[in-house]
């Protein structure tokens, strides 16, 4: 085996969330002696889980699947996971229930035949007329039309997300978000379900669906930790990161816990976070909206059958609840559940978000029972703000810490947004091979 000094350099990797494991993953099999460093006291990022009492909840609605690359980096943690079987629905502008993303065969199948020859005629104008790539909402209108875009509500929906209107949100966020309405709307995978309905040719088995352990991502996440601890990463958790500096030809982070050297350094937390930390104070931060995410108990019948349920009405300030009891079991006979309600402009309390809540699925018939709000807990960096000012910023932002030295990574580190873990992964070994291309 190759002595670890004289194979790389030190790397010191801000951040323990999914791109910076990686990032300790990769270059720790390259033979760098990396050093992970964290002001969170326990690995896995804004992975993060609330246990009160008996009832176990996330921040979000997240999960894992069976073509998942973290099945490949942290073997030790995927055999942590619960299988699961996940349901999406979502509360349409008319107060129903139905799938997630659409129900063509209810909301459109029924539909009377002039109102159907309206939306396939105004979907085939758009398509042939609409090549406007400004925003995320142009993106849309080219494949639903503007009359589907509308009654779906798909419209709302986005801007609750994004805290903008779809009209100000970029087209990269919807090359990067909104694949599936590509792909659902091709004329190519038309084609295909169509085919196989005459042919009733299978479809490819569907993906197997998984959640984090009961007991939280500090189980999970801790076993990813022991994994690269064995081989040979140093963590250094809950450091109170105070400032970054040049050090020689590299670098030095001090924290309140101490001073880590290293010949390299890459950054996978919040990049407005990064450039205060390196004393860039004189650009406007790219924008990130804040999450609260409500913990509620039920105990009733819920009127909905569905794991993850999107709120594509206007009303109410929530976008997704994640009914966490549908798989990992009641509590006494208590249902509970997160609720996501982003807050792009004045905050608002927890009480007054669930206040909100309860009055607006009460008007959609989704909770007929006892409802109450157990906790809460508040993310500062949830989203990025994807307007083209922030993405000036961000461009801007990015260019001063590379001109640093630092290499930024990840959904947070980046500023870019990524849905799931697999990407994040992707993304880390894409940006580290090109590093490596380039001699670093």
């Amino acid at each position: 085996m190759m002595d670890r000094a004289q194979a790389g350099s030190s790397v010191l990797v801000l951040g323990s969330g999914v791109s910076g494991l990686t990032a300790a993953y990769e270059l720790s099999r390259a033979g760098h002696a990396v050093t992970v460093i964290d002001d969170y006291d326990q690995p896995g990022g804004n992975h993060l889980s609330c246990n009160i009492g008996a009832y176990t909840f996330d921040i979000g609605a997240i999960f894992f699947w069976s073509n998942s690359l973290m099945l490949d980096v942290f073997p030790s943690a995927t055999a942590t996971w619960e299988p699961i079987e996940c349901t999406t629905g979502r509360v349409t502008p008319a107060r129903t229930v139905r799938s997630y993303p659409f129900d063509l065969k209810r909301e459109f199948g029924n539909l009377p035949l002039p109102r159907k020859l309206a939306i396939l005629g105004d979907v085939a104008w758009h398509r042939l007329t609409h090549f406007r790539k400004r925003s995320v909402e142009d993106f849309v209108v080219r494949r639903l039309g503007q009359r589907l875009y509308r009654e779906s509500g798909l419209d709302i929906y986005i801007r609750r997300f994004c805290g903008l209107p779809p009209e100000r949100v970029t087209y990269t966020f919807a090359e990067r978000r909104m694949q599936w309405l590509r792909q659902k709307t091709s004329v190519s995978d038309v084609a295909r379900g169509v085919f196989r309905r005459f042919t009733r040719k299978a479809r490819a088995p569907a993906l197997q669906g998984f959640a984090r352990p009961r007991q939280g991502f500090p189980h999970m996440y801790d076993q990813a930790k022991r994994q690269l601890e064995a081989a040979g990463v140093r963590f250094s958790l809950g450091a109170g990161l105070t400032s970054i500096t040049r050090d020689g030809g590299g670098f030095a982070v001090t924290g309140a816990t101490g001073t880590w050297r290293g010949d390299r350094l890459i950054s996978t937390i919040p990049l407005a976070m990064t450039a205060r930390l390196a004393g860039i104070d004189d650009i406007a931060p790219p924008r990130s909206m804040m999450m609260t995410t409500l913990f509620c108990r039920f105990r009733g019948t819920p009127g909905f059958p569905y794991t993850v349920l999107y709120n594509f009405h206007r009303d109410g300030v929530w976008k997704r609840l994640t009914m966490h009891s549908n798989y990992y079991g009641q509590v006494g006979g208590d249902a509970y559940f997160s609720v996501e309600c982003t807050q792009p402009d004045e905050a608002q309390s927890p009480e007054a978000l669930f206040e909100d809540f309860r009055a607006s699925t009460e008007s959609f018939g989704l909770f007929a029972g006892e409802l109450e709000l157990v906790g809460h807990l508040e993310t500062e960096f949830a989203y990025p703000v994807l307007d083209e000012e922030s993405a000036r910023n961000r461009e801007v932002m990015l260019q001063r810490t590379e001109q640093m030295g630092i290499e930024s990574l990840g959904r947070q580190g980046a500023f870019d947004y990524i849905p799931h873990s697999s990407m994040a992964i992707g993304l880390a070994r894409k940006a580290l091979a090109a590093a490596a291309g380039r001699g670093r």
